[in-house]
């Protein structure tokens, strides 16, 4: 996820600067062959905030509107959620929609397709697993295990892997010669089975 923010005494400005770079950003990344249904609006946000103004000598001297200390401004964020196929594009995207105007990288998220392979995988794993404890501790306890008595799942999850960026840092990065490096860590998938034995 990557966006474009800006700011300014009005709202119609900071919008339409905002509007500006964004249409940077997405003819980039079209131009290097990105496609309409890998880019989506993930959230857009227009906000007031007051900013401090060091007072000058003329209004030191009349302090009747305190209000005069303050000027109003407004914040524009658009966020662009990109879906890429192919790792290896991800630092050059990246580093294509700072250039054009992105000036704001949230985080990656690293995701699987057979999502629900793993989670089949896992109960195998947790299953086979729940057999082995069984047989030691029968074993232990000098009996041998006669059969199943009931199995069911208790829980099977998938977290992709999500990479978060310092800002400043990243974009320090990205207008280098060279391609931002992303490397991914890995998913993490959890399974859980409640298996009764019988001897």
């Amino acid at each position: 996820m990557l966006g474009v923010e800006t700011q300014g005494e009005k709202a119609q400005e900071a919008v339409g600067e905002n509007a500006r770079l964004m249409e940077e950003v997405l003819g980039a990344l079209k131009k290097m062959g990105l496609k309409e249904d890998q880019l989506k609006t993930g959230t857009y946000q227009v906000h007031s905030y007051r900013e401090y103004v060091e007072p000058s000598r003329s209004m030191e001297s009349s302090r009747s509107k305190v209000e005069e200390e303050y000027k109003m401004l407004y914040r524009v964020y658009n966020e662009l959620t990109i879906t890429l196929e192919k790792l290896e594009d991800t630092g050059t995207v990246i580093d294509t929609a700072v250039r054009a105007g992105a000036n704001q990288v949230q985080s990656i998220r690293f995701d699987r397709k057979n999502v629900e392979d793993l989670k089949l995988q896992g109960l195998q794993a947790a299953t086979t697993q729940a057999g082995a404890k069984a047989r030691a501790i029968a074993g232990g306890a000098g009996v041998t295990i006669k059969g199943i008595k009931s199995i069911s799942e208790e829980m099977a999850s998938y977290t992709p892997y999500r990479a978060p960026f310092m800002n400043e840092m990243f974009l320090k990065d990205a207008m280098a010669e060279a391609a931002t490096p992303i490397i991914p860590g890995d998913v993490n998938v959890q399974a859980r089975v409640v298996v009764e034995y019988y001897f």
